[in-house]
């Protein structure tokens, strides 16, 4: 009986040490930040986006009336074929070819310079240069060893405890 409780007294020392020695282990704090909610935050009230917004609008505008002039085509192709008028037909079909093919063009420029422009506007080097003190001043004073950006493709899991994308923006908003 005595050398039972010898065993115990001994295991449980020996929990207790490996529970104290894992207590005072330093695991790396990760945090997780969102860079495009930082940048639509802190651009928000800019000219620079609300002209880029602009632009979309008047882009989507534009790319509306052109599908509204396909629809038309389309229905005058349909009564053309119900008069069997077949010179119609391909006068309209090479028409709505034409405006389908201008449509898709327009569409992928447009969109690709508006893309550019975000970007430019999004990681422009002071921009970045503000975001990178942000981020360096809330890791240094919470703690963090790694921030690591949601958006770059390569995290597939997070909780939200280790979010600190608010945090940045506030930092980032006091600086600005």
């Amino acid at each position: 009986m005595h050398r039972y409780k010898k065993i115990i007294l001994i295991l449980i020392l020996l929990c207790c040490t490996i529970f104290v020695i894992g207590a005072n282990q330093n695991f790396p704090k990760v945090g997780v930040i969102n860079i495009k909610k930082i940048s639509q935050t802190y651009f928000k009230n800019s000219k620079s986006l609300r002209d880029l917004e602009s632009e979309k609008e008047r882009n989507t505008k534009y790319i509306e009336q052109i599908m509204e002039e396909i629809k038309e085509l389309e229905g005058k192709i349909l009564e053309a074929k119900m008069n069997n008028d077949n010179d119609s037909v391909r006068r309209y079909e090479l028409e709505k070819d034409k405006k389908t093919e201008h449509l898709r063009e327009y569409t992928r420029i447009s969109n690709q310079r508006i893309d550019e422009k975000m970007k430019k506007l999004y990681y422009s080097d002071t921009f970045m240069n503000e975001l990178i003190d942000a981020i360096n001043s809330v890791s240094f004073k919470n703690g963090f060893s790694l921030v690591l950006d949601v958006n770059a493709g390569n995290i597939y899991f997070y909780t939200p405890e280790i979010d600190i994308t608010d945090i940045v923006i506030e930092e980032l908003m006091k600086n600005k």
